[in-house]
C-alpha cells in the first residue's frame, strides 16, 4: 500500500511538473553580443509586465508565463542585431486574433493570463522605449544605466521606480498614461533635464525625488483625472499653470504671482530649480514636497 501511495504521489508530482514547464517558460536569452549600446522597444500586449536589471551577461531574458495549456506556442517576436556598436533589440509581447480577445477578458475578470518577466543588463547604456497595451506593469529601473526612456501605458496600473541615482543625466523623459493609474518612485534619480507626461482619464502620481540637475523642466497635460507631483527637499520651483474654471491646484509653498505663474520664497537663491508646466482639463493638480 505504502509503494502504491508512492508511485500516485510521484505521478502527481510529473504531472505538476509538466503542466509548470508548459506554463512557466524561458522564452529566450538574448547575448550582448559586443554591443557598446543598446537601443530597447518593448511592445506589450494585454498581460502583466515586469521589467527590472538582470544579471549574467545576457542583456535581455525573458520569460513567459501563461495560465492556458492547449499549447506550448508563443507569439512572443524577438529581434536583435548590432550596428556600429549599438544594438538594437525589439521585443513585441503582443498577442493577436482570438488570443487577443481571451487575454483581454481575462483583464476584465481582474486577472492576467499572461504575465512577463523581462530583464535588462545593467552592462551596457540602454535607450528605452516602452509600449504597454492594457494590464499591469512594474517597472523598476534600479541600478540599471538609462539613456533615454519612454513610456507609452493604454489602460491599466503601471508602476515605475528608479531607487538609485542614474549614471549620467540624460535629456528627456517621455510618459504617457491613458486609462488607469500610474505611480512612479523617485524619478528624479534619472537625473533628467526635461520630463513630459501626458495623462488622460486617471490618478498619477509623479514622485520626482531624487538629485535632478539645475533648471530641470516638467510638462503636464492631464485630460480628466489627479495628479500629484512630488518634489525633492531643497529645490526651488516655479510654475506656470493653464487657470480654468474646470480643474483646481493645490500649490503647497508657493505663492501666486498673478493668474498663471506660482513660485516658491527661495525660487532666485536656490542652488537648484525645477520649472513645471501644469496643463489639465477637468481634474486636479497638486504640487507638494516630499516629507
Amino acid at each position: 500500500m505504502t509503494m502504491m501511495k508512492f508511485a500516485v504521489t510521484a505521478l502527481i508530482l510529473l504531472a505538476v511538473s509538466a503542466v509548470s514547464s508548459a506554463q512557466d517558460r524561458t522564452v529566450r536569452r538574448v547575448a550582448l553580443d559586443g554591443a557598446q549600446e543598446v537601443v530597447a522597444e518593448i511592445n506589450g500586449g494585454f498581460g502583466t509586465l515586469y521589467l527590472k536589471r538582470g544579471s549574467g551577461g545576457s542583456l535581455m531574458t525573458l520569460k513567459e508565463k501563461r495560465k492556458d495549456e492547449e499549447s506550448d506556442e508563443t507569439d512572443i517576436d524577438i529581434d536583435y542585431h548590432v550596428e556600429d556598436g549599438v544594438g538594437y533589440l525589439t521585443v513585441d509581447l503582443g498577442t493577436e486574433g482570438a488570443d487577443d480577445m481571451n487575454a483581454l477578458a481575462c483583464l476584465l475578470k481582474g486577472n492576467s493570463s499572461r504575465t512577463w518577466y523581462v530583464t535588462i543588463s545593467d552592462q551596457v547604456p540602454v535607450r528605452f522605449d516602452v509600449t504597454i497595451g492594457a494590464g499591469k506593469a512594474s517597472i523598476d529601473l534600479t541600478d540599471l544605466h538609462v539613456r533615454e526612456f519612454n513610456l507609452d501605458a493604454g489602460a491599466g496600473s503601471v508602476r515605475l521606480k528608479m531607487d538609485s541615482p542614474n549614471r549620467e543625466e540624460i535629456g528627456r523623459v517621455g510618459i504617457s498614461a491613458g486609462v488607469g493609474s500610474l505611480r512612479t518612485e523617485h524619478l528624479g534619480n534619472l537625473r533628467f533635464k526635461v520630463l513630459d507626461f501626458e495623462g488622460g482619464l486617471g490618478e498619477y502620481t509623479l514622485d520626482c525625488t531624487g538629485p535632478l540637475p539645475d533648471n530641470a523642466r516638467i510638462a503636464t497635460d492631464v485630460g480628466v483625472g489627479s495628479l500629484t507631483i512630488v518634489l525633492p527637499e531643497g529645490v526651488g520651483a516655479k510654475a506656470m499653470t493653464d487657470d480654468n474654471w474646470f480643474s483646481s491646484r493645490k500649490m503647497y509653498r508657493f505663492i501666486r504671482k498673478n493668474d498663471a505663474l506660482y513660485m516658491t520664497p527661495d525660487y532666485d537663491k536656490s542652488a537648484r530649480r525645477v520649472s513645471l508646466d501644469l496643463q489639465s482639463g477637468l481634474g486636479s493638480v497638486a504640487v507638494r514636497w516630499a516629507k
